[in-house]
């Protein structure tokens, strides 16, 4: 399992490849291109997937927090 360094690294990567393509057609002055949009919408799933492994690692660590034994 990744850690949240690993995941926030990994968030910041895909976040960097989405702006270069959407940079790169802006600065071309045009729209993104069949190829950039694909990369731009596989980029966007794969950040997604990092976005829910980061809120799922930091839910767990509330709930190991949490002293169950007191509700009951």
């Amino acid at each position: 399992m990744p850690t949240p360094r690993d995941l926030t690294n990994r968030q910041n990567e895909i976040w960097h490849r989405m702006q270069e393509i959407v940079d790169t057609a802006e600065a071309e002055n045009r729209d993104l291109t069949a190829e950039e949009e694909a990369n731009w919408q596989a980029a966007n799933a794969d950040m997604d997937t990092v976005l829910r492994a980061i809120e799922r690692g930091s839910r767990m660590t509330e709930l190991d927090g949490a002293d169950y034994d007191s509700v009951l």
